[in-house]
């Protein structure tokens, strides 16, 4: 495969989160889940959570990694593990701006989301 800016893409993104998922499925899960107890570290940044302009494959690889953190703190729920630790700042303020920012838009598109169900029957 040629080594273009779209490969890159690709093995960078799935290098940084099917790596890290299959190391956690294979290695970290079942000694977790034998010992009952146990901590997952994911190390992300705000980047997971907030894109960035010209950070788009680093912002792919933080939100792969939010994605599994969720999944996976959902299969380990009764070891009821931490999900989210936002550190600093910077990246508080950064994270509170975007959540504002997800009402906002949830608000704007309420009527348009909500006429996409199916009727009850």
């Amino acid at each position: 495969m040629p080594d273009t800016p779209a490969t890159t893409a690709v093995w960078f993104i799935t290098g940084c989160s099917t790596g890290l998922g299959r190391a956690l499925a294979e290695r970290v899960l079942p000694l977790l889940r034998a010992q009952g107890r146990g901590h997952v570290i994911n190390v992300s940044s705000v980047g997971g959570i907030v894109g960035s302009q010209s950070s788009g494959y680093y912002n792919a690889s933080k939100f792969a990694v939010e994605g599994l953190s969720q999944a996976l703190a959902q299969e380990v729920a009764p070891l009821d593990p931490p999900l989210h630790l936002v550190l600093g700042k910077n990246a508080l303020e950064r994270v509170r701006a975007k959540c504002g920012e997800l009402l906002r838009t949830m608000d704007q598109w309420e009527k348009v989301t909500l006429a996409a169900d199916f009727p009850e029957p």
